[in-house]
């Protein structure tokens, strides 16, 4: 809270200080590890308004994306998610971005955008920590097309997923679409 306070002074005193964004960003991580995800997302909002060049921008765009998203606004966050994923770079910020960006499109049933979003994360970051998540949605996205042929050839390459839900969730759906092809 002392920190918060030193930034905001420091922000509102000195507005020409040369490390504003740098300022603004620590704000807002001060109101985030406060538990205040309200005046977090505000401040992050603020960075990403004020210091448009500020390589902080990227990271601000996705934590104003996960509070839509939190929200379940997903087409608020998408546009904020792919922003993001686009100024990132080759980042592991940019396959996070990809990742909650093709979670947008499925949650809002485009599953074929969502499918093709999943694609991309994992062709381009095939060792990422996602990547065996972005295969397992893919798989997801194709069974909810009823493609059930190539669902559960993309199941049946799944190796191992990072919760006990989704591995549950890729046996079941992998037997159903199984089955749907007699």
């Amino acid at each position: 809270a002392a920190a918060a306070e030193t930034f905001r002074a420091l922000l509102a005193d000195v507005p020409q200080y040369p490390g504003a964004d740098n300022a603004q960003y620590q704000l807002a991580w001060c109101h985030k590890l406060l538990g205040d995800e309200t005046q977090a997302t505000k401040a992050f909002e603020e960075l990403a308004k004020a210091y448009p060049k500020s390589s902080r921008v990227p990271e601000a765009e996705y934590h104003i994306a996960d509070a839509a998203y939190a929200g379940k606004d997903y087409r608020k966050a998408a546009p904020l998610y792919y922003t993001s994923l686009q100024k990132a770079g080759r980042s592991p910020l940019a396959e996070k971005a990809g990742h909650k960006l093709a979670w947008c499109y499925y949650h809002q049933g485009d599953y074929e955008r969502a499918k093709q979003t999943f694609h991309f994360q994992q062709a381009n970051y095939p060792d990422g920590p996602l990547a065996a998540d972005a295969a397992f949605m893919e798989a997801e996205c194709l069974f909810k097309q009823d493609k059930f042929a190539e669902a559960l050839a993309a199941y049946e390459k799944l190796g191992k997923l990072s919760s006990p839900d989704f591995q549950a969730l890729a046996l079941l759906h992998a037997g159903q679409a199984a089955g749907q092809l007699k």
